[in-house]
């Protein structure tokens, strides 16, 4: 049997009696056409079929046996393998490639949800420039419940990673335990620069909400390992305490590089539009061109409440740095602070160091103010002195600059 999308659509339309969801169709359209070989026998309350489809995105086979077992009910159970499906011409999504794969499903299906057991096996799937081979999952839908238990041995990345999340209790809960044997950043391309970029760790999530603005929980991960060309970083320290509640959220993350605390009223998708509205309005040039946009006022906000980071730094954030960028020094305890609020556009940030190093040249006593003022940015530097190696260059040195529509304006002084 040869058939084409439309086809799909029009068989799918008779039979249910009602059109396809829009993104089901634009699946379908992206199959093209099928050649169809197979068997079917019984009815469509219970029947079963197995064949072959061979489509322009890849090949698929199927045996699927599906049986009344009670009133609006029906077991339901079955086998697919793919044979390098072009994944990502099928759901439009360009960094997914060719997957080769079985999916075996045994359970329920109909009124009051869906009750299975899911078992898949990957031979290979393309994600990127990558392809990621010998990848593993055992899973169980129990209504609302879900669970599963993957394991990847590709060569690049190992892992272990467990997880249940419950999205029918009355506040949804999520829980994840992953273990990171071994991610290759060069391999994966996510690091470019160094050959050597190995990371491994173990991390644990467990929080719960209705919405990622109301989440509550902790993460934390242990055992972190990174290898890389001049040396390796080593972490035993890192916890996320996240609380929301009453509009109001708080993080704190506390690590051997740094302690971190965030207040706001504001939602997650507020902070983020203004955080970028701001950049493009002081400095539209860092987004080629692109018009600035106005920070859109939310009346949920009140004009006083305001979002708060803070951060103070440690010793070993030193080592993350020498192997993140390198020739860049920061002394401990080192204090940084930004206030903001889009209710009223107000942005102040400030920093104070014993020292901030980069290629032997040292700012001693280092502070550094910025805030806006109706559409510019303005900034101000003092440090005690300017240091090359162990030589002072400049002491008591000062710099304002401000910044609006592409413009930088700059002064400086030393005595």
């Amino acid at each position: 049997l040869h058939t084409t999308a439309q086809d799909i659509e029009l068989l799918s339309q008779r039979v249910t009696g009602k059109s396809l969801e829009p993104k089901v169709v634009e699946i379908v359209r992206n199959i093209k056409s099928a050649d169809v070989k197979g068997t079917f026998g019984g009815r469509l309350s219970s029947f079963r079929t197995a064949g072959n489809v061979v489509t322009p995105v890849g090949r698929l086979s199927a045996d699927v046996e599906m049986r009344s077992v009670q009133t609006e009910r029906y077991a339901l159970r079955g086998i697919v393998d793919t044979d390098n499906l072009q994944l990502g011409e099928l759901l439009s999504i360009n960094s997914l490639g060719g997957l080769t794969s079985s999916i075996a499903m045994d359970g329920s299906v109909g009124a009051g949800g869906v009750v299975a057991d899911l078992s898949v096996n990957v031979g290979s799937i393309g994600v990127g420039a990558n392809r990621f081979n010998n990848i593993t999952a055992q899973g169980a839908i129990d209504h609302d419940t879900y669970v599963a238990e993957v394991h990847s041995y590709d060569k690049n990345l190992s892992f272990d990673l467990n997880s249940i999340i419950d999205l029918g209790a009355y506040i949804p809960s999520y829980e994840v335990m992953l273990k990171l044997n071994r991610a290759d950043l060069n391999a994966l391309g996510i690091n470019k620069r160094d050959s050597l970029s190995v990371v491994s760790l173990e991390m644990g999530v467990d929080v719960d909400g209705r919405k990622l603005d109301d989440m509550n929980g902790s993460i934390s991960v242990v055992n972190m390992r990174y290898e890389y060309p001049d040396g390796e970083l080593l972490s035993d320290r890192l916890s996320a305490e996240i609380r929301g509640y009453d509009e109001r959220k708080d993080i704190s993350i506390k690590s051997d590089f740094a302690d971190i605390d965030f207040q706001s009223r504001a939602t997650y998708k507020q902070i983020a539009n203004y955080i970028f509205n701001a950049l493009k309005r002081y400095v539209p040039l860092l987004y080629d061109g692109d018009t600035a946009q106005e920070v859109v006022a939310n009346d949920s906000i009140s004009a006083y409440d305001y979002s708060m980071f803070t951060m103070q730094t440690h010793e070993s954030l030193n080592d993350l740095l020498a192997a993140i960028l390198g020739d860049f020094l920061v002394a401990p305890d080192t204090d940084l602070a930004m206030v903001f609020s889009p209710q009223n556009n107000h942005l102040s940030v400030q920093l104070g160091s014993e020292a901030i190093e980069y290629k032997g040249v040292i700012l001693a006593d280092a502070e550094l103010d910025i805030k806006n003022e109706q559409d510019s940015l303005l900034m101000w530097i003092n440090s005690e002195a300017i240091y090359l190696g162990s030589r002072k260059i400049m002491p008591n040195f000062n710099l304002s600059a401000t910044a609006h529509q592409n413009r930088v304006n700059l002064s400086a002084d030393f005595k």
